[in-house]
């Protein structure tokens, strides 16, 4: 834990009995991250101290003015190593998935070495599963710094770690659980989707995913094996699978177009099995034309149960947006998560924060007397 000069000059407490505004880097200001400025704006248990950007047009940008609210004299910067500098407390990590996963993991133990407690949304789950050997790394970046890391965000995280495995803790056991997310992309440059395969013939695609199966798969397999230890105490095989749906007509787009007969929408599966066995499935569908939604089925026993969700910015005329704000709903689902962890992660001791549920199924219920997360 980074005790900042503001931690410290309320040791006596303040009038409310508050802690003084946590202070707040954003790495990456990006769809989450404008999301997470937004959530963050004007409330007073946040003061944001630097956002850290990587593209020119950004750089020097007023953050008020980027969000569409009054300048607040806090520039955007490109200067990694001034913005690594200032006083905060953590940093919220909401730059997009790294394909050099050593340099990510490298510029990670960097920024909780420096004393600055980090929440990302690329990742870091469940570090655990990479084994040993990488856990100690960022355990000892941790120790250095007096920092904490934990990885958060809407899918892997809120969804599957949260809501999926807190609805276990109605049946006794749990045979196969499944989790389908639908992921409206229609905002996104089309020509940014065609790194995944979008506006390509099918077998284009399958040989363009072949890229990204090993990044996509290290991060959710973090997840799965997480719940899959939790509920039946095993490490899982995790596997992966894409499949496409082809556009039945032009689509015009607000940037960019899919032509007809080419790859519109993406459908990543990925599986983990026990024994041979599919126990857990994470189901992540892209589409330009449906809104956000997420369904999850458990098969268990004595009680199945099925919860489907959908995100509307408001339910009175189930609008996608509000008036005035163009941010997507599944941006803001994964940025309130983060945010809303922050008082957690700076207040832990040095190490890794793990995601909490009160109590799911479980092989053995006598775990959950001294449970402290799902992890552990």
């Amino acid at each position: 834990m980074a005790e900042s000069a503001a931690t410290a000059q309320n040791a006596n407490g303040s009038s409310d009995g508050l802690r003084d505004p946590y202070r707040v880097i954003v790495w990456g200001p990006g769809g989450v991250g404008k999301a997470a400025l937004k959530i963050m704006h004007g409330r007073p248990e946040f003061e944001l101290v630097g956002v850290l950007c990587h593209t020119f047009g950004k750089g020097g940008v007023d953050v008020g003015q980027y969000i569409g609210k009054e300048p607040t004299g806090l520039q955007m910067s490109r200067d990694k190593d001034a913005v690594l500098g200032l006083d905060a407390d953590i940093v919220l990590y909401t730059g997009s998935f790294a394909m050099d996963q050593d340099a990510a993991d490298e510029e990670m133990r960097g920024i909780l070495a420096s004393g600055k407690n980090l929440i990302s949304v690329t990742s870091y789950n469940y570090p655990d599963y990479h084994g040993e050997e990488y856990v100690a790394k960022f355990e000892e970046a941790c120790r250095k710094g007096n920092t904490s890391l934990h990885g958060s965000g809407e899918m892997p995280g809120f969804f599957l770690d949260r809501v999926a495995l807190t609805m276990t803790g109605l049946t006794k056991e749990v045979h196969h659980l499944k989790i389908e997310e639908w992921f409206n992309t229609s905002h996104y440059q089309v020509a940014t989707l065609g790194f995944f395969g979008v506006n390509k013939t099918k077998e284009e695609a399958r040989e363009g995913v072949k890229v990204i199966e090993p990044l996509l798969t290290a991060s959710y397999a973090e997840a799965l094996t997480m719940i899959c230890r939790s509920l039946w105490d095993a490490t899982p095989d995790v596997t992966f699978d894409a499949d496409f749906e082809l556009a039945e007509e032009m689509l015009e787009l607000p940037r960019g177009a899919v032509a007809k007969g080419k790859v519109a929408d993406l459908l990543f599966r990925f599986t983990a099995s026990i024994d041979g066995e599919p126990r857990l499935e994470a189901h992540l569908n892209w589409t330009f034309t449906k809104p956000e939604r997420w369904l999850i089925e458990i098969e268990g026993d004595p009680v199945s149960l099925r919860t489907d969700i959908t995100g509307f910015a408001s339910l009175r005329d189930e609008s996608m947006y509000r008036e005035g704000d163009t941010t997507r709903i599944s941006h803001y689902c994964t940025a309130m998560p983060l945010v809303q962890a922050i008082p957690m992660v700076v207040d832990a001791p040095p190490g890794i924060v793990y995601p909490t549920v009160f109590t799911n199924a479980v092989p053995d219920m006598r775990r959950l007397s001294t449970r402290t997360s799902i992890a552990r």
